[in-house]
C-alpha cells in the first residue's frame, strides 16, 4: 500500500506542468538563422571585410593627392585718400587701397 501511494504521488508530481518540457516549433529558417548568428567563420569574414574597407580608405588618403581651391572677393565702398601738397601734380592725391580685391589659391597636398 505504501508503495502504491508513493508511486501515485511520484506520478502526480512528475506530471505537473512545471516539470514538462515546453515544445518549440523549429523551422528550417530558424535553424539557418541560429547557425548564421553563431557561426565563427561568418564573424571572422565580417571583421575581415571591415579591415579591408579601412585599408582601402587608408590607401586612398595616403597615395591620392588632395586639392583645395580657395577664393576670396572683397569690396570696399570707401577708400581713404591722401592729399599731399608737395606732389609734382598740383591737387594730386594718393588713394590708400583699391575698391575690389581678389584672392585665389590652389593647394595641392601629396
Amino acid at each position: 500500500m505504501k508503495r502504491r501511494i508513493f508511486l501515485l504521488s511520484l506520478v502526480l508530481l512528475l506530471s505537473h506542468p512545471s516539470f514538462a518540457q515546453n515544445r518549440v516549433a523549429i523551422t528550417v529558417d530558424s535553424l539557418v538563422q541560429a547557425a548564421l548568428i553563431n557561426d565563427e567563420q561568418q564573424k571572422i569574414l565580417a571583421f575581415e571585410k571591415e579591415r579591408i574597407s579601412l585599408d582601402r580608405k587608408k590607401l586612398t588618403t595616403t597615395f591620392l593627392p588632395e586639392i583645395n581651391f580657395n577664393g576670396v572677393y572683397n569690396h570696399q565702398s570707401e577708400i581713404a585718400e591722401l592729399s599731399l601738397p608737395f606732389l609734382p601734380i598740383p591737387g594730386g592725391s594718393i588713394k590708400a587701397g583699391v575698391y575690389d580685391q581678389y584672392d585665389f589659391s590652389v593647394q595641392l597636398r601629396t
